[in-house]
């Protein structure tokens, strides 16, 4: 995990049966105020452009085809009254 004050970013790897692989990488914060104050929340979660070329990489040498990655998913923040 790599972490600068109070936001981190951690990658994560999925590896399929077939082998082929995907990373994926989150990105955090710490809260502040309540009700959630110095918890961990996931910001964002991209997929990482490098991972996608190394699988489809891997599926022309297997003749498989590779979905293309969706959009990246930034949840959005709840407000709280």
């Amino acid at each position: 995990m790599e972490r600068r004050g109070d936001m981190a970013r951690q990658r994560v790897t999925l590896v399929a049966a077939s082998g082929a692989t995907v990373t994926y990488v989150f990105i955090l914060a710490r809260q502040v105020g309540d009700p959630c104050d110095g918890c961990w929340m996931t910001e964002a979660v991209l997929v990482d452009r490098e991972g996608i070329k190394a699988a489809k990489q891997h599926a022309m040498d297997q003749s498989m085809p590779v979905p293309e990655p969706a959009a990246p998913h930034v949840p959005a923040r709840v407000a709280t009254l």
